[in-house]
């Protein structure tokens, strides 16, 4: 019940009117297959962080580089909500929020090359055996990071679990990209990072890097 109260009180505080048709991207608006040159009105690197939450990095981002485009995924509605309700308050233009699945919206909606960096920080780890099929971080999402990266792009990952850390930093190799160790990771600048760090816990982070000798693609709408 108290989640669901939460919930509730996290709608009705991200009920803006007009903030669906500036910051908030929903599939009615006919954005999918989704195109960042018209999602923003402009080409721009694009940044995209999978598992947004509130937000706090994403919109911190945003505000000092004002010249990178930020697209924020997160299925959770009531959250993707206030972020979106977050990035139009501070006037955001480079600020976009899609509240979706985010295999969903690699495997299928974005073009071939259209991200110049992915931020993944601290999916849950399920860190039982039994229970790892249900992790969000898979060989199968790693490739689809790949096919949308640009030449020389990046993918940051944090988590608290070693073992989780490693097993994405695996699928990203096997998937064709290569550690960027010269990279800093942001992961202790996220909420849940800055948390982990206050409860004396280890980050376990890094950055891989498509080849910049990739070929080049034109994207495509699918």
């Amino acid at each position: 019940m108290a989640r669901l109260r939460n919930s509730s009180r996290l709608r009705r505080k991200a009920a803006t009117p007009g903030l669906d048709e500036t910051v908030l991207v929903l599939g009615e608006q006919g954005y999918f297959a989704l195109d960042p040159a018209r999602l923003f009105g402009r080409r721009a690197p694009l940044e995209v962080e999978l598992g947004a939450g509130k937000g706090d990095f994403l919109l911190a981002q945003a505000a000092v580089r004002p010249e990178h485009d930020f697209l924020a995924v997160e299925l959770n509605e009531a959250l993707a909500r206030l972020l979106a309700l977050g990035a139009w308050r501070r006037r955001l233009d480079n600020v976009r929020v899609v509240p979706a699945d985010a295999r969903s919206l690699i495997g299928l909606f974005l073009p071939a090359q259209a991200v110049a960096a992915y931020h993944v920080y601290f999916p849950d780890p399920w860190p039982k055996r039994r229970q790892r099929k249900r992790r969000f971080f898979t060989p199968a999402l790693a490739s689809g990071l790949a096919r949308t990266l640009r030449a020389g792009g990046l993918v940051y990952y944090a988590s608290d679990w070693r073992e989780y850390a490693d097993a994405m930093a695996d699928a990203l190799a096997a998937a064709g990209l290569v550690p960027a160790p010269e990279q800093a990771c942001a992961g202790a600048q996220t909420g849940y990072g800055r948390k982990y760090l206050a409860e004396g816990r280890t980050l376990y982070q890094g950055v891989f890097r498509a080849p910049s000798d990739a070929p080049l693609a034109v994207a495509q709408r699918i």
